[in-house]
């Protein structure tokens, strides 16, 4: 509310619809009996509370935080992807994707039973053992009683069963004969054909989770693209009430409506950031070699040319050359360069160093600086979206940099890790293993 010499002026409205998440997770669409899509947001010490109509489950059903190996306590760490033979929030052994939804804080996953899953392979497999036991029975008994041209039929057979067993799915036709012999190798051809249908099933299953993750993925950028809308409203009308209103306006009011402005401009650079986080996953990749001397060396001259008064010392080592995605990888170390800026930004004169060396047998590139470092017992949080060591007011930013590094390395197959002591500085290390 709006309120000026305890008179109501107008009140500030935001809200957030839930029908995209309900459909979602909506059960009538599923095919399978133990095909389920579920919602949960993370409870006060860290379990998962289902958002969503569970199931198999009820309204109190939670997931302790120690029960890492469930995928929805995976989905709210951010661990994205399919999992496989995971136990549930039952206990029962599944197939799931996850997905965290970063906007709302939320883990999404899709599953099915393992036993459901896989059970029409499992059928074919114990058909095919019996078969094939009973056809190498019949074949050492055939080829030792009847002559040559009897026993060709039965190598043929043989032959096409070998194949089977090298995962060859497509056989020949077996005999003509119309005995016994005809008979198996027709029912040997159906066999084949019902495993072949089977293995189709599971491809058109993984195609179906492709399928899924994607839309998970446009489904957090949709979220987040549209929460501008209404920060912008936001923004515009406290605006107005500043510009139109403030004869009517005694300081206190005018103030409010200025921490409103900036809290919403604050708010739609977190959501910019997101944005940035999620194209990352979905950017294409053009492999080729890169100066990654030129491209620090660039990314500091724009930095000293917007703070000129500032006194850094840049060491760029010459010659680091790296291949990867050129567009990434300057995504990655622009947001290095600029929390190594930052964090000397108290310092008279900092120095910022860039250089590579090798780190447990390979190469590793590093960025160091003598800023105000950080506690390494609480390294773990550096690289976590929105997590902060230090205050927006001792130095500004959103938590989403490092976070946005870590997608760019991991997509290069490489790791990301840091160092760092409180008042002497940090060194971020990256590996590219393209």
């Amino acid at each position: 509310p709006l309120i000026l010499r305890d008179e109501p002026l107008g009140v500030i409205v935001f809200e957030k619809s839930t029908d995209a998440l309900g459909r979602i997770t909506d059960v009538s669409c599923v095919r399978h009996h133990s095909e389920e899509t579920v919602l949960a947001f993370r409870g006060p010490e860290g379990e998962a509370r289902f958002f969503s109509k569970l199931k198999f489950g009820n309204a109190t059903t939670i997931v302790p935080p120690d029960e890492l190996n469930v995928p929805m306590i995976q989905a709210l760490k951010q661990n994205e992807g399919i999992l496989f033979n995971q136990p549930d929030y039952r206990g029962v052994p599944v197939l799931a994707a996850t997905r965290y939804i970063e906007a709302a804080d939320l883990g999404l996953v899709t599953k099915i039973d393992v036993s459901e899953a896989y059970a029409p392979i499992y059928e074919v497999r114990n058909r095919l053992l019996l078969i094939g036991g009973i056809t190498v029975i019949v074949i050492v008994v055939f080829s030792y009683f009847f002559s040559r041209g009897l026993s060709q039929p039965i190598v043929k057979l043989k032959e096409e069963v070998e194949k089977v067993g090298r995962g060859e799915l497509y056989v020949s036709e077996v005999t003509h004969a119309g005995d016994e012999i005809g008979a198996l190798g027709s029912s040997f051809r159906e066999m084949v054909e019902h495993l072949r249908s089977a293995f189709d099933q599971i491809e058109q299953k993984n195609q179906q989770l492709e399928s899924l993750n994607k839309e998970l993925e446009a489904f957090s950028y949709s979220v987040s693209h549209d929460l501008r809308a209404p920060l912008r409203s936001i923004d515009g009308f406290s605006k107005i009430l500043l510009e139109d209103y403030d004869d009517k306006l005694d300081d206190t009011g005018r103030d409010y409506l200025r921490r409103v402005r900036v809290a919403t401009q604050r708010m739609g650079q977190l959501i910019d950031d997101m944005l940035t986080l999620s194209r990352i996953t979905q950017m294409s990749m053009r492999i080729r070699d890169i100066d990654m001397s030129k491209v620090a060396q660039t990314i500091a001259d724009e930095y000293t040319q917007r703070e000129p008064n500032r006194t850094v010392e840049w060491r760029i080592q010459q010659g680091l050359t790296a291949k990867g995605d050129e567009a990434l990888l300057k995504i990655a170390i622009a947001n290095l360069i600029d929390n190594s800026w930052k964090f000397t930004s108290k310092k008279e004169k900092a120095t910022i160093e860039i250089g590579s060396a090798e780190v447990d047998g390979e190469k590793a590139f590093y960025i160091r600086d003598d800023g105000a470092g950080f506690d390494m017992r609480y390294v773990h949080k550096l690289f976590t979206p929105f997590q902060r060591l230090h205050t927006t007011d001792i130095f500004p930013g959103t938590g989403i940099g490092l976070a946005i590094v870590q997608r760019v390395i991991n997509r290069h197959s490489g790791r990301v890790w840091a160092e760092g002591e409180e008042g002497k500085g940090s060194t971020f290390y990256f590996t590219i293993t393209i």
